[in-house]
């Protein structure tokens, strides 16, 4: 499962697991780097949208036998 919606001024992926990528951090990266590759075809990087990165599992991503997670993003 794999979806992509855009709003004004962002893109959000959403993506399904069901198993654990080898580095799940640096997966989500590169998910959002290929929407920016894919953007600056027709956008300057300056005008890119945020990006956000929604990974659905069917395991327990971090080991800590949490049903949900919540992060913020510090920029």
């Amino acid at each position: 499962l794999d979806i992509m919606t855009e709003a004004p001024g962002s893109i959000t992926d959403l993506e399904m697991f069901r198993y654990k990528p080898k580095i799940l951090p640096k997966t989500a990266r590169y998910n959002a780097a290929m929407i920016d590759a894919q953007l600056t075809k027709s956008r300057l990087p300056a005008d890119l949208p945020d990006v956000n990165v929604i990974f659905l599992c069917t395991f327990d991503p971090f080991g800590y036998e949490e049903p949900i997670y919540h992060a913020e993003a510090q920029l």
